[in-house]
């Protein structure tokens, strides 16, 4: 994922644990997986607010696998987690709530909480929107630099259509100069962050000053 284009940084990070959805809220919405090894992962039942918040009818999601309904690589991450629960029991995205983006039909990517929970029908999914921030930008990115996914205004300042992003060949140099460059600054202030948010929580723990 790139921060490109001036991020207006938020507390969202991917795969970060969050609180729990409340399931009892209206406007939850409700995807149920296929548990049977042999179609782990393939959507059973979904409720309307979870077709509202993806933009497909019923008819259109229900038997289409996870992958559909979350950007790569994220949905290949998380397909081997529920495989892995499956065969092992370790649970890295069954019973808790993270912190992830959804794919909408429309082809843009979208911040929200997604809780997995073991049910009788199978996997259960909680979904909860994030509101994302009115001028941030987001997209993602192969190694080669093409451009994967993108949230909506990423698509729009730039004219991409889903049918760009699907014939995999948008790349990120059609848009900007020296885009490596670009994306090596980005991650190493990303990964200055972070490391600067562990040291002020060590020294917050050691009771520095």
């Amino acid at each position: 994922m790139s921060r490109l284009h001036a991020e207006r940084s938020t507390d969202f990070r991917l795969l970060a644990t969050a609180q729990e959805i409340d399931a009892s809220s209206e406007n939850v919405a409700v995807i149920v997986a296929s548990d049977q090894p042999e179609h782990v992962g393939s959507i059973v039942s979904v409720n309307a607010n979870a077709l509202r918040m993806l933009g497909y009818t019923r008819r259109e999601l229900v038997g289409q696998p996870l992958e559909s309904i979350l950007p790569q690589p994220i949905s290949a991450m998380h397909q081997r987690f529920l495989k892995g629960y499956l065969e092992t029991g370790r649970e890295r995205v069954v019973n808790s709530t993270r912190q992830m983006f959804g794919l909408h039909k429309a082809g843009h990517v979208f911040p929200m909480l997604l809780g997995v929970r073991q049910m009788d029908e199978g996997f259960g999914g909680l979904m909860q929107a994030v509101p994302p921030t009115q001028d941030g930008f987001m997209m993602f990115l192969s190694r080669s630099l093409q451009i994967t996914a993108a949230c909506a205004n990423s698509m729009a300042a730039f004219g991409i259509s889903s049918g760009d992003l699907k014939s995999g060949r948008v790349v990120l140099d059609r848009f900007v100069p020296q885009p490596r460059d670009l994306v090596a600054k980005s991650w190493a202030e990303m990964r200055n962050a972070a490391m600067g948010d562990e040291a002020a929580d060590a020294q917050s723990l050691g009771g520095g000053s």
